[in-house]
């Protein structure tokens, strides 16, 4: 868990602006998509520039976040079932990445193509949260100077482009389960040319001196490339006109009547939407007059710019042989009566189309002057044969492109939402499975909501931990009954990191969980608190937390327990109080044989108001971390000859480190250096006494790493401590809480680096330089807050002192095993760069794990062991493991850090934290 320690603008950056995407769609991964026929072809055929945030719901299946296809050729943007991310084009595939993508944080997502590019791996460009991708399982070029297969021909018929699926124009395939915001794409332009570059789509958040990190790009700075683009360029954004709703799904009105009888008659809408009209006229109307029109109502004051009018080419009904001129007139008129009393607003003219019918044109007319009630199109054309308009649409604002993509099975209500990548809430997490490993169930509605599918109590667990130490007031959330079935002990509630996560344990039934079922039923730690009325699908369950006081408040139907009845909401009053202050909480639910709940963290989902001071979990409202990892870690990488000045530079404002160095490519031994005492070091390894010896000149040319500690405000050292055996000797320091990892260094060369964390059994002592299991020993003892004593039995010497806080940057914590390939997740409050891991029952060495070694993304798996001489192990699958955007999690069932049941130690150390005034953290 975190300590306190936050500030409003850490490292001098600014508040970080959580309306920059203000709102983002759901997708359920079975029926949801939106579709849309392009209206020509494109003008280059060889480029275009696609860029998507989007987060996922769901692994392990073959997914598509957008898809196309002309002729024969599909073009699909996945992922594969292997989590692996494909650029698929001209029927084939082209890119598979080495990298997987298996965090549930946002991803933005570029892919650019130029097949006029004369290097074949320079014509697709892939980014990922604004970083390259250039390692790939499979690479295969597209065609010098070839069109982009499958995407950029004049699309007819069932021939569409697709957000949310990929269709072959006989079926719907690879649903997307997640979420897609920010969608879009531009045509017959590249970031290969210089047409647009990363930075177009995406900003920087500068962490003060400590580097920065991708976010996203205002939705109308997104917006206006693609009106730049033109031609079929899109955005889906949430800006009001640009042929979107609030959620960037399009928003359509139907028409009373079809609006394709061009003698006069015309459909009209109930209500104007302020976006978008379409007529329902697509059938085979009489055309035996030339002008007709579409009108729409309530328009009064609307701030009206342009008019898209769509309409159908067809042979026989655009006149007699097609090249008569068409005129578009858009009309107001404060009654309706068209009889002179209406301005006009905006005209112009066309060419009439000849062609199939399932081909479409379209005409952009600007609009300028008083909108009153009445708007409508009135559509004629000079030649004979009648002309038929299909739909039209008004638009508000400036530089919008108009959206045309109609969804399936969505509707703003049902799948639109204010979490986005600039304003993150919760889920509830598949990533967490130690609660439902074993039992099963089925996540929906954006991972809202779970179902259990077996028998026994298991279930998924929130994203967003809470931290007592870090956060300021109370948090609001509601729940809801999936349905009636098996409301036994089907719990939802709170829990902390001492809760039994395994299944078979309900909400409430334990210690550090706090629940109540579908009886109404209140467990707190195993104990029963009250016993109401059973719920319904319909009761809402409610609950308010604050962590910082460690008190929770729970309610049905906005009566909340107080102790002794179901009463109004009372300060005073919480349901229970007493919670642990110094655990990291969570939201989860827990049921079985098809019993499950809603969990609704988002405003727009609440029945009821929250008490004065709750608000929802959010990004935005979790506290501000002080510190990046980069203020008081940092890994080299270097030729032996070279690491010492590196490191020297890396460390040049710290006034005090401890540095571990290791040849990778060499059997030698670790070095550890303190400041402090700069002129000797310590040499460790294969599971030897640490040898104290004068610093060593380092000269070769081998690849050599060196792990860097700064040791002030979140770590200590002190060199030099004298201790005689048979007598305590109490070592003092500034950290102030006794939550941390103490390492005691014996410089006589016969004892051991013991190291001391609460994470271990009361009494024990694990040692760094051994694959020793933890043991009883009192060479470190009596931890308090600024001191702690080295035990009378330790020998007469020298002893040296290295601590790490449990706080913002260094994470001293632990995890239980589960045994599975889907393996143990470790919450932690951000996204870690660095582990150690120690199974502490059993002799077992302990592997150092990285992402500055191991680069290119998850899964990472290079070991290297600080008990052995050892060169470093890359790419050992046996390791593999995901470090993400909120913690860590296994990926094997290797001993060393998953067996089923086993408690773990960790050490993780911090490369972005996120939340408060600072951008949430993506996906990794």
């Amino acid at each position: 868990m975190i300590q306190p320690s936050f500030l409003s603008s850490p490292g001098g950056a600014a508040v970080f602006d959580t309306t920059l995407i203000e709102r983002s769609a759901w997708f359920d991964g079975a029926a949801d998509y939106m579709a849309r026929q392009n209206g020509s072809a494109f003008i280059n055929t060889k480029e275009a520039i696609f860029s998507f945030w989007i987060r996922r719901c769901k692994f392990s299946t073959q997914q598509a976040f957008f898809g196309s296809v002309e002729g024969g050729n599909g073009f699909i943007l996945q992922f594969t079932s292997a989590d692996k991310l494909e650029v698929y084009a001209a029927g084939a595939t082209k890119k598979v990445s080495t990298q997987v993508f298996r965090d549930i944080a946002y991803y933005h997502i570029i892919v650019s193509f130029d097949t006029s590019q004369a290097t074949a791996t320079d014509r697709i460009k892939v980014w990922v949260n604004g970083e390259q991708i250039t390692s790939w399982t499979t690479d295969t070029a597209m065609t010098l100077n070839g069109d982009i297969g499958g995407l950029v021909g004049a699309q007819t018929g069932a021939e569409t482009m697709h957000i949310g699926n990929y269709n072959n124009t006989a079926s719907n395939f690879y649903f997307w389960n997640g979420y897609i915001a920010q969608a879009c794409m531009l045509e017959s332009v590249s970031i290969q040319q210089g047409d647009y570059a990363v930075s177009d789509f995406l900003d920087t958040y500068t962490f003060g001196a400590n580097g920065f990190q991708y976010v996203p790009r205002a939705d109308a700075a997104v917006a206006a490339l693609a009106t730049a683009a033109g031609g079929n360029s899109f955005c889906l954004t949430t800006a009001i006109g640009d042929g979107t709703d609030a959620s960037g799904l399009p928003q359509f009105t139907s028409f009373d009547t079809p609006g394709g009888n061009m003698t006069g008659g015309g459909g009209v809408a109930a209500a104007f939407d302020g976006n978008r009209n379409q007529s329902s006229g697509q059938g085979a109307y009489t055309a035996s007059g030339t002008t007709g029109y579409v009108q729409v109502e309530n328009c009064n004051g609307a701030a009206l710019t342009m008019c898209r009018a769509w309409r159908p080419n067809e042979t026989g009904y655009d006149g007699a042989a097609g090249g008569g001129t068409i005129t578009f007139t858009i009309e107001t008129s404060a009654t309706g009566a068209w009889a002179g009393e209406e301005t006009q607003l905006g005209t112009d003219t066309a060419i009439d189309y000849d062609g199939a019918r399932s081909s479409y044109a379209y005409k952009d007319i600007t609009l300028s002057g008083t909108v009153l009630e009445f708007v409508r199109l009135v559509i004629s054309t000079s030649a004979s044969g009648g002309v038929r308009l299909c739909e039209c649409e008004f638009f508000t604002g400036t530089g919008k492109v108009p959206n045309t993509f109609t969804p399936t099975s969505m509707s703003d209500a049902a799948n639109g939402t204010a979490d986005t990548p600039s304003l993150v809430y919760p889920e509830v997490s598949f990533i967490d499975n130690e609660g439902y490993v074993a039992g099963g169930g089925n996540f929906f509605e954006g991972n809202k909501g779970w179902q259990g599918t077996s028998a026994g109590y298991s279930g998924p667990i929130s994203t967003q931990w809470l931290n007592p130490a870090s956060e300021t007031g109370g948090f609001y959330v509601e729940a809801k009954l999936y349905n009636a079935t098996n409301i036994n002990v089907n719990t939802v509630g709170l829990l902390n990191e001492s809760f039994d996560r395994n299944p078979n344990q309900y909400l409430g039934s334990t210690a550090g969980s706090w629940g109540i079922d579908g009886y109404a039923r209140f467990y707190a730690e195993a104990i029963s608190i009250f016993d109401s009325t059973n719920l319904t699908t319909a009761s809402v369950v409610q609950f308010y937390f604050e962590p910082s006081e460690g008190k929770l408040w729970i309610g049905i139907d906005d009566s909340y327990w107080n102790g002794s009845s179901l009463t109004t909401f009372s300060a005073a009053s919480p349901s229970v109080s007493g919670l642990p202050t110094d655990q990291l909480y969570a939201f989860g639910i827990r049921g079985g044989n098809s019993g499950g709940w809603y969990m609704y963290f988002e405003e727009q989902d609440w029945t009821y108001s929250p008490p004065a001071s709750g608000v929802p979990i959010n990004s935005a409202n979790l506290g501000t971390p002080s510190f990046q990892g980069a203020d008081y870690f940092t890994v080299t990488l270097a030729q032996e000859a070279d690491i010492e000045a590196d490191v020297a530079s890396a460390v040049a404002d710290w006034s005090s480190n401890v540095t571990l160095y290791k040849n990778l490519a060499a059997a030698e031994s670790w070095i550890h250096r303190f400041s402090s005492d700069a002129s000797n070091e310590y040499l460790t390894g294969d599971n030897t006494s640490p040898t104290y010896q004068p610093t060593s000149t380092l000269a070769g040319t081998n690849a050599w790493v060196a792990f860097s500690f700064r040791t002030e405000g979140q770590a200590y050292q002190q060199t030099g401590i004298s201790h005689t055996n048979g007598a305590v000797t109490t070592v003092t320091h500034n950290l102030g809480n006794a939550d941390a990892m103490i390492l005691l260094y014996n410089r006589s060369g016969t004892g051991n680096i013991f190291i001391y964390a609460p994470q271990l059994t009361a009494g024990k002592l694990v040692t760094l330089n051994t694959n020793a299991p933890e043991a009883v020993d009192t060479s470190i003892q009596n931890v308090l807050a600024n001191s702690f004593d080295i035990g009378s039995t330790q020998a007469t010497g020298t002893y040296d002192v290295f601590i790490l806080l449990n706080g913002d940057v260094f994470g001293v914590t632990s995890y239980i095993g589960n045994g599975a390939t889907d393996g143990a997740f470790l919450p932690l409050s951000f996204k870690p760069q660095f582990t150690y891991i120690r199974h502490i029952n059993v002799t077992n060495d302990g592997p150092f794990f990285d992402t500055t070694r191991d680069d290119t993304g998850n899964v990472t798996n290079d070991a290297l062991f600080i008990n052995l001489n050892d060169v470093e192990y890359p790419d050992i699958s046996s390791y593999n493991q995901d470090f993400l955007s909120g913690g860590w999690k296994a990926r094997t069932t290797n001993v060393s850090f998953n067996a089923s049941s086993v408690k773990y130690f960790v050490l993780a150390i911090a490369d972005i934290a996120g939340g408060g005034d600072l951008p949430p953290i993506y996906g990794r």
